[in-house]
């Protein structure tokens, strides 16, 4: 097969989000990977393209430049900013960002830390230099030939969870201990709430705002259940949220507990260390 290209022209505005990934998911499949692959690459799109706009651009002023390569041996992907963003950073400044941020622990940081472990872990490597449109380009290529078993991810321990969470909701308050591994099963009432489709940065506060407003009312010891059967996708802001509502609950004698979780979205919680203590038995 010789070499396919397709190159978008996007303005910077997050509610692309999903467009990207579907040409994503089309391109990918259209490149022999597995439907695993798919979702494992398509998340790294969704990042780069998330990253581009929010740091890189002027919202509704600038264009992201997206670039899908492929053939029978694999794909490449090329995400480009012009630099005009109030985030924006140079390419060698966003290369140490991302040395950094692959041993980082810190949940509090979903959006870097989650972008340079998946990029380790799911990719052959990126390559970030300057783009050609003013800003910073990045792109990463990934081989049918290494899309195998995917590698499992680093152990994180369950305190960090409680930490980091703690520290987002509450940024200045003092450091927490650690949470225990294993906590009783909350005597208190439960609430359930659906949740459904995508969620990415174009839709993130809608979708989340009854779950604050849930969590500001529940009594000591509750349980909040969150179904996930009609979910989709979840991107790393999300992650940050459940995090957070983790240790409210915690502090509150209750618990979060997730429920009908999908293999793409239970992959990705479990790259974080999430999913081990968040889907637990309902009762």
């Amino acid at each position: 097969m010789p070499k396919q290209k397709i190159q978008l022209t996007l303005p910077a505005n997050l509610s692309y989000s999903s467009l990207v990934r579907h040409v994503a998911d089309e391109v990918f499949s259209t490149a022999k990977f597995d439907k695993a692959w798919c979702s494992r690459l398509k998340l790294v799109v969704d990042e780069l393209f998330m990253n581009a706009v929010r740091y890189g651009s002027i919202q509704d002023k600038s264009s992201v430049y997206a670039t899908f390569e492929y053939d029978e041996n694999g794909i490449q992907f090329t995400i480009e900013d012009d630099g005009t963003g109030e985030g924006v950073v140079s390419a060698g400044e966003l290369k140490a960002i991302i040395e950094k941020n692959e041993a980082n622990s810190d949940l509090t940081r979903t959006s870097g830390r989650g972008l340079a472990m998946i990029t380790k872990l799911w990719t052959d490597g990126i390559v970030i230099g300057e783009s050609r449109y003013g800003g910073i380009s990045v792109s990463f290529k990934k081989a049918l030939s290494t899309a195998g078993e995917a590698p499992p991810p680093p152990p994180i321990p369950t305190g960090l969870i409680a930490q980091a969470a703690a520290a987002q909701a509450a940024p200045k308050a003092p450091s927490q201990a650690p949470a225990p591994s294993a906590s009783p099963v909350p005597k208190g009432p439960s609430y359930e709430i659906k949740l459904s489709g995508e969620i990415d940065q174009s839709n993130i506060d809608e979708k989340v705002a009854p779950i604050y407003d849930q969590i500001e009312v529940m009594p000591e010891g509750g349980t909040l259940i969150l179904d996930f059967s009609e979910l989709e996708y979840i991107n790393s802001t999300f992650i940050g949220n459940l995090a957070a509502w983790y240790t409210s609950l915690q502090q509150k004698g209750g618990r979060v507990c997730l429920k009908n979780v999908n293999e793409e979205i239970r992959e990705v919680l479990s790259l974080v260390g999430l999913l081990e203590i968040l889907e637990c038995p309902v009762t």
